[in-house]
């Protein structure tokens, strides 16, 4: 039986995600990367997945969050 996931799990997903999106678009210019279908449906889906994951973080820590610089 696997553990409960925690925000330290989500955030660790959503840091993953970002770094995943940035790889897919490195080295491309903007006009390649309006190009590319499939580059664009993976941005997406890494995008989506970090929208998923901010929405388990909890509201408190979310307040908290905002108010880092």
């Amino acid at each position: 039986m696997s553990r409960e996931r925690t925000y330290t799990d989500y955030l660790r997903d959503m840091l993953a995600h970002a770094q995943q999106a940035q790889a897919f678009v490195q080295g491309m210019t903007f006009a390649q990367f309006a190009a590319d279908a499939r580059t664009q449906a993976a941005v997406f889906w890494s995008l989506s997945i970090i929208g998923e994951a901010a929405n388990r973080i909890p509201d408190s820590l979310q307040i908290s969050i905002r108010a880092w610089p």
